[in-house]
């Protein structure tokens, strides 16, 4: 299913729910747009912003346009995600790196408004490979650095490799 607004149109995305018991949980949505610019891959990770009910229906801070100011609010930290990007997490998700980035340090992105850095890694407990853990860190101009992360499960990351390959191509347009 997609939706459209203002000329944009958006998948509904992969998302993994993460909440936790003490209300510091997080969520993070994979998802593809398309204007008539192109095709892109966002990446938004969400801080749990309240604690559910006994359905556990926990609430995140998705970022929407305010109808008054039409200005993004939200508690959580967007990221697009280009095809060098993807390749970094796909080497990661296939076992050839730990960490994205060219040295493991992160893939880092600036533009006008301030910097972006996405940390994916494999999540290890005495040794034993139990997921992967994603953070995206963002940094407004001069401001303070606003920073969410959570753990994807082995199946979690088994769907994410597919549906990021498949982006491949429809990033490249082949």
């Amino acid at each position: 299913m997609v939706v459209a607004t203002e000329g944009q149109i958006y998948s509904n995305g992969y998302t993994m729910y993460h909440p936790k018991n003490d209300g510091n949980g997080a969520a993070s949505c994979w998802r593809m747009s398309e204007n008539d610019k192109g095709v892109n891959l966002f990446l938004e990770v969400a801080r749990q912003t309240g604690k559910g009910d006994d359905n556990r229906n926990d609430s995140f801070g998705w970022r929407k346009k305010d109808k008054d100011t039409k200005e993004w609010v939200g508690d959580s930290n967007v990221a697009k995600l280009g095809l060098p990007d993807i390749g970094e997490i796909i080497l990661v998700l296939d076992g050839v790196k730990k960490k994205a980035g060219p040295k493991g340090d992160g893939l880092f992105h600036k533009n006008q408004k301030g910097s972006t850095t996405i940390n994916f890694e494999v999540w290890e407990k005495d040794g034993v490979q139990q997921g992967f853990t994603v953070r995206v860190a963002s940094k407004e101009g001069q401001g303070t650095v606003s920073s969410v992360s959570h753990a994807l499960s082995l199946s979690e990351a088994v769907v994410l490799r597919i549906l990021l390959q498949n982006s491949v191509l429809r990033l490249a347009n082949w």
